[in-house]
């Protein structure tokens, strides 16, 4: 299974005192950390958004195997369309050939065994 690691990016009360909060329950972000954590998020978005666009390298995104995004390069390396390609799984772009291993990989990172492949 794949690990998110969440960073808080933003203040709260503790670091406001110059404390580290660590795994405290209730120290939550105050208003002033909720306007960075979103601005960080808003910056991270813009990001992807910029290197999807420029990128030659097609990007899939799937959740479970399905479809749910694709950047242009994608679109044009396929020559399917967006709603194409949404009704579609990593399976079906999979060189039949090589389905048999991308599955069991994909299997071994569902499980926790690889962190990706």
């Amino acid at each position: 299974m794949a690990t998110i690691i969440l960073v808080r990016h933003g203040e709260n009360d503790w670091s406001k005192a110059n404390k580290l909060a660590g795994w405290l329950p209730g120290v939550h972000l105050n208003e002033t950390g909720h306007r960075q954590a979103e601005a960080a998020w808003r910056q991270s978005e813009e990001r992807m958004r910029r290197f999807s666009e420029v990128t030659e390298e097609g990007l899939v995104f799937h959740q479970n195997g399905s479809i749910t995004d694709v950047n242009a390069a994608a679109l044009r390396m396929t020559g399917y369309s967006l709603a194409e390609l949404e009704a579609m799984t990593f399976a079906d772009l999979t060189y039949p050939e090589d389905l048999p291993d991308s599955l069991a990989l994909r299997d071994r990172v569902l499980t926790g065994d690889i962190e990706s492949y």
